[in-house]
């Protein structure tokens, strides 16, 4: 744990280095004009991935406030490799809050399973970790969550998939989230798992069509089991989907995407 507490005060250095440095009266004066306060405040969103992690600072809006960063984790993937990566991500402007969002099942800010990350990473509180790093409110949880606290309706029961390099399933019923539910690790065909089916390896493995009709698959069978409103997917692979989606399955778009982290801060500020 020492070794742990010691990257997060790093962290911390980091963070109080980029806001204690000096500015001239002149220079204020000179930012002042651009400054929209419409769009404050701003969010850093840290999406960590099986290989890497990226960055992006977007506004009250939404927007995008520069480019999106991106950071290898060095291999073997610990705590402190991944806190180290995220470490080298921090802009040199100023930032609100800090938004996480990592594969597999997250309660209250502690991995509890990750089929991305390794075994390394359960049961690591990385929500607070941040927090004692960049004394800022921070929420960690999983991208198929994220999505779904902001695109769900509240009606009846509504499920949200994120295809990519891994797997993300989120359940609601209401609106409300059902917690460390981790279908990505339950079997679709045989001995293989909905992540080993319908992750990106597959379709590269399947080629696009077959790997098509296994995610059809796949939604049929959570449709058979949860009986949803709807179904929302999202991710990189979404568009290598061929033909028309089914019915009752809805695209979420990137921008929408972003959206969604600033609207969970709006409904809950603390």
């Amino acid at each position: 744990m020492t070794m742990l507490s010691d990257a997060a005060v790093a962290l911390r250095d980091v963070a109080e280095a980029g806001s204690d440095a000096p500015v001239s009266e002149s220079a204020v004066h000179q930012e002042q004009p651009a400054e929209d306060v419409s769009h404050a405040p701003f969010t850093l969103l840290i999406d960590v991935g099986a290989r890497s992690i990226r960055s992006l600072l977007i506004d009250g809006n939404g927007t995008p406030s520069g480019k999106r960063q991106r950071q290898e984790i060095e291999r073997p993937i610990q705590p402190s490799s991944v806190l180290a990566a995220i470490k080298k991500l921090i802009p040199d402007t100023t930032f609100t809050q800090i938004s996480v969002c990592v594969p597999g099942a997250v309660k209250q800010g502690v991995i509890q399973a990750s089929s991305g990350l390794g075994c390394s990473m359960i049961d690591f509180d990385l929500q607070r970790e941040l927090a004692q790093a960049f004394e800022r409110p921070v929420r960690v949880r999983s991208k198929a969550e994220w999505l779904g606290l902001g695109v769900v309706r509240g009606e009846g029961t509504e499920l949200v998939l994120t295809l990519g390099k891994t797997l993300g399933v989120a359940v609601f019923f209401d609106g409300k989230l059902i917690p460390n539910v981790d279908l990505s690790q339950q079997l679709l065909r045989k001995s293989k798992t909905y992540q080993q089916c319908i992750c990106s390896a597959a379709r590269k493995k399947l080629g696009a069509r077959k790997w098509s009709r296994m995610v059809r698959r796949a939604m049929a069978q959570l449709q058979s089991l949860f009986s949803p409103q709807r179904i929302y997917l999202y991710g990189c692979e979404v568009s290598a989907l061929k033909g028309k989606l089914p019915d009752g399955v809805e695209h979420i778009e990137d921008k929408q995407a972003l959206r969604t982290v600033v609207s969970d801060w709006d409904r809950n500020p603390s």
